[in-house]
Parts: C-alpha cells; sequence; structure tokens
C-alpha cells in the first residue's frame, strides 16, 4: 500500500478575512490572534488595491486551473469548492513535497489564470 498525503488548501481572496471576525484572525508567523476591531480600522484605511470578489466565471476559472496544475504534475485532486471569498480545495500526492509547495504552485497558477481573464495583473 503506497501512502498519499492529502491536504485541504484554503485560498482568501483579498481583504475577505477581517481582523474584527468573531473567530479572530492569523497573523503570518504569530498565529492566531483575538478580534481587533483597531486593527481592522488600520487595514481598511491602508489597503493598497480593491478588495476581490469572485464571480462564477472566476470560480470555475479556479476549479478548471486547480484540475490542470493536479493533471500536469501527477497530484490527485479529490474536491474543491468556493464561494465569492475564498476556493478551497483537497489534492493529494504521493513523493515527498512539502505542503507549502504545492499551495505557492497552486497560488501562483491561479492567481495567472485570474490576471489574464481580468486583465489585472499584480494584484494579490
Amino acid at each position: 500500500m503506497q501512502l498519499v498525503a492529502v491536504y485541504h488548501l484554503t485560498l482568501h481572496t483579498f481583504g475577505s478575512w477581517p481582523a474584527d471576525h468573531r473567530r479572530g484572525y492569523t497573523v503570518r508567523g504569530e498565529g492566531y490572534q483575538a478580534p481587533d476591531a483597531e486593527e481592522q480600522r488600520r487595514r481598511e484605511q491602508n489597503l493598497s488595491q480593491p478588495l476581490v470578489k469572485l464571480d462564477e466565471i472566476m470560480q470555475r476559472i479556479l476549479v478548471v486551473g486547480t484540475y490542470d496544475v493536479c493533471e500536469r504534475r501527477g497530484w490527485r485532486l479529490h474536491g474543491t469548492g468556493n464561494d465569492p471569498s475564498h476556493f478551497h480545495a483537497a489534492i493529494g500526492w504521493k513523493e515527498y513535497i512539502h505542503w507549502q509547495d504545492v499551495r505557492d504552485k497552486l497560488k501562483n497558477v491561479l492567481s495567472l489564470l485570474l490576471g489574464r481573464w481580468t486583465g489585472i495583473e499584480g494584484r494579490t
């Protein structure tokens, strides 16, 4: 029997998880934080780009793009789900690949595809 790593990856759109969310928020390298209304006000004042909402076509691009990435790399796409603010994918692979590398490759390709679709480049 061959073991397969399977990860549930969640990709949020820019600005979709506020710092004052009732469940708190995460700071890279520091972990979970309690809800913070003042931090959310600071973030809103310092936005570097408009918030992103995924329309139906963009959501379909994410699903098809993820399928294509998995097919090309020999990974297995177990399932996806999405809404206007985030995208979920359960992906498995047999060889050793760090999960962050899988996430980063997926984010890069999906960002490229969405940039081509919208005509907007350089967005987070």
